[in-house]
This record gives C-alpha cells, sequence and structure tokens, in this order.
C-alpha cells in the first residue's frame, strides 16, 4: 500500500511539471524536445501501471536527450519505481542510487529504496534510507509510518 501512496503521489508531481513544460516543449525537433516527448510517454504509461512500456520509453528517453541533471535524476527514479513495480529489485536499485547521486535532496528516490531494501530483507539498510528521508521532510507522515514499521519488521525478524 505505501509503494501504490508514493507512487500516485509522485506521479500527480511528474504530471503537473510535465504538464508546465518542465521536460520541454511537446513536438520540439531537437534531441531535448524528442527526449521531453519521450518521457512525457514514459511517465503517462508510468502512471497506467504499464511499467513494461514506462521502462522501454524510459530508457529511449535518456539515451536520446542531454536533460538537466534535476531532470534525468527524476527520470531515473521513475524508472526505478517502475524495476520495483516489477519485482526487478537490483536494477530497482541500481536506478535509485543513480538517482539519489543526481538529486541528493529528493527524498522520495530514499523512501523507495528503503522499501527494495526492506523487500530484500536489509532492514538496516531500509531504516537507514528512511531516517535520511525523514531529515529530508521531517514532517512527512508517509515516511514516519514506514519507518515505524520497517522497525518493527527488523524486531520481528530477529525474535526468530
Amino acid at each position: 500500500m505505501l509503494s501504490k501512496i508514493g507512487f500516485l503521489v509522485f506521479g500527480l508531481v511528474i504530471y503537473c511539471l510535465a504538464a508546465s513544460g518542465a521536460f520541454g516543449e511537446p513536438g520540439s525537433s531537437s534531441a531535448r524536445g524528442d527526449a521531453a516527448d519521450l518521457a512525457r510517454a514514459a511517465l503517462t504509461a508510468k502512471a497506467r501501471g504499464q511499467c513494461a512500456s514506462a521502462i522501454a520509453l524510459f530508457d529511449e528517453a535518456l539515451r536520446q536527450g542531454s536533460l538537466p541533471r534535476g531532470e534525468r535524476g527524476l527520470l531515473i527514479y521513475s524508472r526505478g519505481v517502475c524495476f520495483e513495480g516489477l519485482g526487478i529489485r537490483e536494477r530497482a536499485l541500481a536506478d535509485l542510487n543513480a538517482a539519489i547521486a543526481l538529486i541528493p535532496d529528493f527524498a522520495n528516490s530514499y523512501i523507495y529504496r528503503g522499501i527494495v531494501w526492506s523487500e530484500l530483507r536489509e532492514h538496516d539498510r531500509a531504516i537507514a534510507d528512511l531516517e535520511y528521508a525523514k531529515r529530508l521532510r521531517p514532517d512527512d507522515p508517509l515516511i514516519l509510518n514506514c519507518l515505524c514499521g520497517k522497525r518493527r519488521a527488523r524486531q520481528s525478524d530477529t525474535e526468530f
């Protein structure tokens, strides 16, 4: 459920950015314009839950465009979320690590990486990522709830 909530919130943010033209103008003949069109298509596919199609579109957008660091980071993050949604955890981790390197103050990357670590039963790593996300967004109830759940999961694992 947490993944779906975070996914929806991020999808709304990206949709607003795309609609405002943050990823460039549609129909531009430049490589950046082509990449922006692909990015919008990828984000639309992701929002529709079509993760395999979204991943292919993200790949092509990233290959074609010389996107600014922040936009590149958001696309890599989004592709990582899709990989997580498909259960391809190693690729999700690789993308989330890359997104964090590009936009280290974007809390969602730490949240999703924490989710992946938790799925891999790496609770200490999950908690560390969620703690960092909490420092970035201290009043976010989603982070606080998730952090509490991961601490309980770690405790349950050590009791058996």
